[in-house]
């Protein structure tokens, strides 16, 4: 009985074109799932600022795009006729726990006190009153809503956040 050796030499067996598509298709999708995620996730650079200007109006009407904490979204806002900038805004006179927290009770309340701003947001019809500019350059305003006058002063009713007026701010860890 003969026995043949196989050669395992550099020479490959082509591949199928439909093979190094999948691959060059998953890479792509990888890459575009990481450049999401680093710019979605990334805190707010203030140097990043939009352009608010010294004037600005005493009211004007956004579009919620996404919240990202209880006390803070990101909204489409007309500043001025034909001036619509993509911004943050800060909701004034409330500090709500932090997301990323140094405790596992802090964490559990940012996400209610984020799911509360949330549901008052869906109402529609959100107008931001009061405009003025935070140190971190988001755009800082006293919402409201259709069915809410004042965003702050429910969040605070329903016990998922507490006033602020500025300064150093307290822990929510004990």
């Amino acid at each position: 009985m003969i026995r043949y050796k196989r050669n395992y030499s550099s020479r490959h067996q082509p591949r199928s074109p439909w093979v190094s598509l999948g691959v060059a298709l998953v890479l792509v999708g990888i890459a575009a799932l990481k450049a999401w995620w680093d710019r979605s996730h990334v805190p707010f650079n203030p140097a990043q600022r939009p352009p608010f200007g010294e004037n600005l109006p005493d009211t004007v009407a956004a579009r919620v795009l996404w919240v990202s904490d209880g006390d803070t979204f990101e909204a489409r806002v007309e500043v001025k006729p034909g001036l619509r900038i993509r911004t943050r805004v800060r909701l004034r006179g409330v500090d709500a726990p932090e997301l990323h927290a140094k405790c596992e009770a802090e964490r559990v309340g940012a996400q209610v006190a984020k799911r509360a701003l949330q549901a008052i947001l869906a109402d529609g019809g959100v107008t931001l009153h009061a405009l003025s500019e935070d140190k971190y350059g988001r755009l800082l305003a006293t919402v409201a809503t259709r069915k809410t006058p004042d965003v702050a002063r429910v969040l605070i009713a329903k016990g998922v956040a507490r006033p602020y007026y500025g300064g150093h701010r307290d822990g929510w860890c004990d």
